[in-house]
Formats: C-alpha cells, sequence, structure tokens
C-alpha cells in the first residue's frame, strides 16, 4: 500500500473512533441510530456512482464477453436488496390513497334505488321519489 492510501485510511479510522456509532438494537433484530439515515444516503450515494460506472463498463463489453458468475450474482443481489428497500420507504413514507373507482365499472341502479331520476336534455335532472 502506497504512503498516501494508508493515511487516508488512518484519518477515516480516526474519524470512526472518535464518532461511534451509538446503535441499539430493538426487538426484531432492528437498529435504532441516530446516524441510519445519513449513513444509508451516504451509501446509497456511493452505490449510484458505482453503479453508473459499472455500466458503462459492461456497456463497453460484447455480450457475449464472459463474466464472472459471482460478479453477476453480486449485481442481481444489490440490485434486489435496494429495490426491497426502495420499496419498504416508499411504503412507508407515502401517503395511503384509496383507488379510484373505475367509472366503467359502475352499475346503475335498478328499481326503488335508482331514485327515479333522469337527465334531461337540458341536462337537468328530471323526475322525484
Amino acid at each position: 500500500m502506497s504512503r498516501d492510501t494508508l493515511k487516508i485510511l488512518a484519518e477515516k479510522y480516526q474519524i470512526v473512533a472518535e464518532n461511534p456509532l451509538e446503535t441499539e438494537i430493538m426487538p426484531g433484530g432492528e437498529h435504532k441510530s441516530d446516524h441510519n439515515v445519513e449513513m444509508a444516503r451516504t451509501k446509497a450515494h456511493q452505490a449510484a456512482e458505482v453503479a453508473v460506472q459499472l455500466h458503462e463498463i459492461l456497456e463497453k463489453m460484447d455480450a457475449g464477453a464472459p463474466l464472472a458468475a459471482w460478479m453477476v450474482t453480486h449485481v442481481t443481489q444489490s440490485a434486489d436488496m435496494l429495490q426491497d428497500v426502495l420499496a419498504k420507504l416508499k411504503e412507508e413514507t407515502e401517503p395511503e390513497v384509496e383507488p379510484v373507482k373505475d367509472e366503467s365499472s359502475w352499475e346503475e341502479p335498478e328499481g326503488d334505488q335508482a331514485g327515479g331520476y333522469t337527465m334531461g336534455a337540458d341536462g337537468g335532472v328530471e323526475g322525484a321519489r
């Protein structure tokens, strides 16, 4: 390892030593930490940058070029796990909206339920109960 690499690693470990993550494991195995969102945001950004670089390299490769099975597995699992997290966060953060009933599936009430009202030629409502 070069001297510069060692210096960078030493600085990173110093930061970690000075600011340890205080993590509490909750029932069900969930971790409670004040740093989780910040850490996930940083790692998501890193994953996006790496994914773009990886995609650029793969785009230049011939479709029939050899690619180790472990590489395909890692890319697939990473994408699947990120999609799982995204789906769960969307579920938790987006407001629930009741689906709107498709008008084409509405049925006109019959008999007493119809209320005896009809649409007049002028657009007005005619009839009464």
